[in-house]
């Protein structure tokens, strides 16, 4: 189970936006059916979790919920107003001159990202954003 402080955290974290509520409920295996404060996963538990994330990636297959195009493109599609706007945010700050800079992969031929191939990029973009702020938060703590 979680600490009181980490609860408290999450469920902050959980009302910036949609995204954010998505990832966290991923992370800790959210099910309606059991109260958040019932979790049986501990702090460390998380973190072990979110350092991993943090560290490989969603693309090395650590995530089970963004594993397959059918699941990354729904994701995308449900976040990809908030998703652009952070990668618009780290384009802006990093000084970036172009996408590629970013996502080495990125397929240039779809620039607004139609096909499944960026948007998967873009999906994994979005999860590892929020993660990497969790990190941050708990590091903190």
């Amino acid at each position: 189970m979680f600490s009181k402080e980490l609860q408290e955290r999450l469920n902050e974290m959980k009302e910036i936006n949609a995204l954010y509520k998505e990832v966290i409920e991923d992370l800790i295996d959210y099910d309606e059916d059991i109260p958040f404060d019932d979790n049986t996963m501990s702090d460390k538990d998380l973190y072990d979790k979110v350092n991993n994330i943090a560290s490989h990636g969603c693309a090395s297959g650590t995530v089970p919920s963004m594993i397959y195009y059918k699941d990354t493109v729904k994701f995308y599609e449900r976040h990809k107003y908030i998703i652009n706007e952070y990668l618009s945010e780290l384009w802006q700050n990093t000084g970036c001159e172009s996408i590629k800079e970013i996502f080495r992969d990125f397929d240039d031929d779809d620039l607004l990202c139609l096909d499944v191939h960026n948007q998967n990029l873009l999906a994994w973009f979005g999860f590892e954003y929020v993660n990497s702020d969790i990190v941050t938060m708990m590091e903190e703590m």
